[in-house]
């Protein structure tokens, strides 16, 4: 069990890099609004993540992810973790090159149990240069042993231009359950080179 808060957290071993990272603890920062910035020009930058059966508290979110050279992603929600939060607002740009950008993941897979993630509204303004852009992957990006996820939020605002493939919002079922994704309002403009989905 383990939380790192800092302004820019890393981890060789994984080449990641972070602005808060909550595994299997609980974790309240409810108190006031936090903001994050991280700018990496080596390493897989990510927002915020919360693993490991972690449990985040929060207010409002203002999250900024930039990577020169690697993939980027918002906020990471994984392994049986909970997030219950306000309002949110992500902005991130992906390395220049064939790297994925996530604006939310909300995933959990093996044995590991359902993540949830619930937010007020939210906002992301998404950048990419090639490979996929994702707005919101909730349910496992991979097949095999996923569990279903819940996602709960309310108005939902995507703006994404990429050179790759873009795709808005995907929701994906477990293996033996459906993962659930509920907003009161989603809009979703983008451009891309490729599949806009």
């Amino acid at each position: 069990m383990s939380l790192m808060l800092s302004g820019v957290g890393s981890s060789s071993a994984m080449a990641l890099e972070w602005g808060l990272n909550n595994s299997g603890t609980t974790f309240d920062i409810s108190e006031a609004s936090k903001s994050y910035s991280v700018h990496s020009t080596t390493d897989k930058p990510m927002g915020i993540i919360n693993t490991n059966n972690g449990i985040l508290t929060a207010n409002d979110i203002v999250l900024e992810v930039r990577s020169d050279s690697n993939e980027a992603a918002g906020f990471f929600n994984d392994g049986g973790s909970v997030y219950t939060g306000k309002n949110m607002e992500i902005t991130v740009v992906g390395g220049s090159g064939n790297f994925m950008v996530n604006g939310i993941v909300n995933q959990s897979t093996g044995a590991n149990n359902a993540s949830k993630f619930t937010a007020g509204n939210i906002k992301m303004d998404l950048t990419g240069y090639g490979s996929e852009l994702y707005g919101i992957i909730n349910g496992s990006h991979g097949i095999n042993g996923n569990n279903a996820v819940d996602f709960k939020a309310g108005n939902i605002t995507i703006e994404a231009n990429n050179d790759g493939n873009l795709i808005g919002i995907t929701n994906k079922n477990g293996t033996s359950a459906a993962s659930t994704f509920t907003a009161d309002d989603i809009n979703i403009t983008g451009s891309g080179k490729g599949d806009i989905l």
